[in-house]
């Protein structure tokens, strides 16, 4: 899976360059996130800009990083998400606890003063 990662101050960005984020082909992803956290990652945006469509297994994926930062006291939030994206999330209403925000620079900017 092609994506990049950047940090600014103590917020980690990934930016995901796929245009399906599905089962199939999640593992690396979901490998290289684990070890984030693992390593003290708690601010995390994963910017979707780029992200056309994501399955069943992907919300639950998202869930699942959501918990994990929530356990070490983190916070994460998505950016750029695509309408047909954006209305997967709020189907399955992951969009009340993970927040949503238009831009990456919006997202990053939520998490000044909050610990």
């Amino acid at each position: 899976m092609d994506f990049n990662m950047e940090k600014v101050e103590d917020i980690t960005i990934i930016r995901l360059k796929i245009g399906k984020l599905l089962y199939d082909n999640l593992d690396p992803l979901h490998h290289g996130l684990y070890d984030l956290i693992d390593k003290g990652v708690v601010r995390l945006v994963l910017n979707l800009s780029s992200v056309s469509y994501i399955d069943s297994f992907t919300v639950g994926f998202l869930m699942d990083i959501y918990r994990r930062l929530a356990n070490q006291k983190g916070r994460m939030a998505l950016a750029g998400v695509q309408p047909r994206v954006k209305n997967i999330l709020a189907l399955t209403r992951v969009d009340e606890v993970i927040p949503i925000y238009e831009t990456e620079e919006e997202a990053t900017e939520s998490f000044a003063g909050k610990g």
